[in-house]
């Protein structure tokens, strides 16, 4: 009798509970995994440039209120190159009009800015990269996805196509994980 308990211990012990863990939920551990150990984001890069671009992303947000009493809720990203061969900086504002906050969700480029300190809904975007020359690029099209926001963490991805004054284009496309 004690020998057919020993076989069902052995039967517990190396097929069943094997059984459970692997069969369990597993934790989503790469919430906020960095697309490298030294960058928040790898974006791919096409048009006049073919390249990859990668850098940190830092994020900060607020509420701002016209002289009319319309409040805005503002996200702002600022992307910069660190160790990349391509010296870059990008800087989207997001901005969603009668917001607390902004929030998931898709944002599209806004086409109706005529400057940069006049209110809008939407995405408004620029860049300047080494390799295209001085002049700046400013968003013409695309979207920035939240998929995650909290107080300290942002994740998301970027599909924007960028144009400067001279006809220069490139369009940027990828994942990334921002940190205040």
């Amino acid at each position: 009798m004690p020998h057919i308990f020993s076989k069902a211990a052995k039967l517990v012990l190396w097929v069943l509970l094997p059984t459970l863990f692997i069969s369990g939920t597993k934790l989503n551990t790469d919430t906020f995994s960095k697309v490298n150990s030294d960058e928040d984001y790898t974006l791919r890069a096409s048009g006049n440039l073919n390249n990859s671009l990668n850098g940190t992303i830092r994020f900060e947000t607020s509420v701002v209120t016209t002289s009319k009493g319309i409040s805005f809720s503002v996200l702002k990203l600022k992307l910069e190159s660190e160790k990349s061969l391509i010296p870059h900086s990008m800087e989207f504002l997001i901005s969603e009009k009668e917001s607390d906050s902004v929030l998931e969700g898709t944002h599209k480029v806004s086409n109706n800015n005529e400057g940069l300190l006049n209110y809008f809904d939407g995405v408004f975007g620029f860049a300047n990269i080494n390799a295209l020359g001085e002049l700046p690029l400013f968003a013409k099209s695309g979207e920035i996805q939240i998929e995650y926001l909290d107080e300290t963490n942002l994740k998301g991805v970027i599909n924007i196509q960028m144009s400067n004054a001279i006809g220069k284009s490139v369009k940027v496309k990828g994942n990334f994980v921002a940190t205040k």
